[in-house]
Formats: C-alpha cells, structure tokens, sequence
C-alpha cells in the first residue's frame, strides 16, 4: 500500500491514457479526488500500466515512490 498527497493524486488522474481517464473506473474517481489516497498492489499494478508512455518515461520522482520503473533508455 502507498499513500498519495492530493497534488500527488491529482497529478496522476492527469497522467491518465486519455481512455482510462473516461472510463469512470474507480481508480480514476479516487485519483480524481483531490483528497489524500492510500493505493493498495492491485490499484498501483493497474495505475502502473494505464499511466501515459511519455509520463512513465520522464524520470517524475513520484514514477520511484510508486515503483515504476522508469521507461526511458
């Protein structure tokens, strides 16, 4: 489980693939909040794959606090 500042939340929801953000999934009504969030493996694993390829490869601090790997070569 990780716990996410609101900014942090809201970050993300923006970093969302555009189809995700408009599929009203939970996830992305929590993220979307503004409130602080507690994630737990299967939301991070989810959040993992549906954030944008251009923000998982910018090296973004929060990217290491999630434990996404960054894609940059």
């Amino acid at each position: 489980m990780i716990t996410l500042t609101p900014e942090e939340s809201l970050l993300l929801s923006k970093k969302l693939e555009y189809r995700f953000r408009m599929s009203n999934n939970p996830l992305v009504e929590k993220l979307k909040s503004g409130e602080e969030t507690t994630l737990d493996n299967v939301e991070l694993l989810l959040l993992s794959k549906k954030l944008e390829h251009r923000f998982k490869s910018s090296s973004n601090p929060i990217l290491e606090k999630l434990g996404i790997k960054s894609e940059a070569a």
